[in-house]
């Protein structure tokens, strides 16, 4: 299932999807089987201007770790004056701080 982000948060905008041993085999992507994966980002989205990509895979936002989606909608619900989002890029694990 694919989730829009909406609200007023660096993430605004994004398509994310639950991975599974299926979906992660229909993207092609080896050994990861769980967490959150950006599925979609429009061009001209907060993400694309902070340099997220499609097939980047939401790790931590705060203090939050990610394991499913809810747990995405959780951490955007709460007002922050910094984002600290962590991604998983290929075998890198890449680290964010954004003013709000």
């Amino acid at each position: 299932n694919l989730t829009l982000l909406a609200g007023k948060h660096p993430l605004t905008g994004l398509t994310i999807a639950n991975l599974s041993p299926a979906f992660s085999e229909e993207l092609g992507i080896e050994g990861e089987d769980r967490g959150v994966i950006i599925a979609k980002i429009p061009p001209a989205s907060p993400a694309r201007r902070l340099g997220l990509r499609q097939g980047d895979i939401l790790v931590k936002i705060g203090d939050t770790p990610i394991a499913r989606v809810s747990d995405v909608v959780k951490a955007t619900d709460t007002p922050r004056k910094v984002w600290e989002l962590q991604i998983k890029r290929g075998d890198r694990i890449i680290g964010m701080r954004i003013s709000a």
